[in-house]
C-alpha cells in the first residue's frame, strides 16, 4: 500500500525499500522498471545523505548556540570590566558616568519620619439633621 502525502520519513522510506526489495526478489520485472527503479534508487539514497547531513548541521547548530552564548557572558564581562574602569577613573560620584550607562553614586534623599496619627476614639456622636 503506498503511503499517504503525509506519511512520516521512515514510512515513505520503508515503502520505498520494500518496493525495491519486490522488485529484487522478481527478477522478470527487473528489466521493464529500469527506467523508473534507477531514479527511486537515486532519490532514496539523496534522502538518506540529507538526513545525516541534517543531523551534522543540528550538532553543529547546538554547538554554534553553545559559542554564541560563551561570547555573551564574555561580552557581558567585558563591558563590566570596562564600566569598572571608568568608574573609577572618572570617579563614581561624577555624572559623566551616566554617558557610559553607569548610575553614578547620589545623595540620598533624607526620609521623613511620617507623621503621627491621632489614634481613633471614641466616635463623635452624630449630629441630627433638621
Amino acid at each position: 500500500m503506498p503511503p499517504s502525502i503525509n506519511s512520516s520519513l521512515a514510512d515513505i522510506l520503508l515503502d520505498g525499500e520494500n518496493l525495491l526489495g519486490a522488485l529484487q526478489i522478481n527478477p522478470e520485472l527487473l528489466s521493464n522498471t529500469a527506467d523508473e527503479r534507477a531514479p527511486l534508487e537515486l532519490s532514496l539514497a539523496e534522502i538518506k545523505s540529507l538526513t545525516v547531513r541534517a543531523q551534522i548541521l543540528k550538532g553543529d547548530r547546538q554547538k554554534t548556540i553553545q559559542d554564541r552564548r560563551a561570547a555573551i557572558l564574555r561580552v557581558a564581562d567585558q563591558t563590566r570590566a570596562v564600566r569598572d574602569v571608568i568608574r573609577a577613573k572618572v570617579g563614581s560620584r561624577s555624572e559623566k558616568l551616566v554617558e557610559f550607562g553607569v548610575l553614578p553614586l547620589r545623595k540620598r534623599k533624607s526620609r521623613k519620619t511620617p507623621e503621627e496619627t491621632p489614634e481613633p476614639g471614641p466616635d463623635p456622636e452624630p449630629q441630627p439633621t433638621p
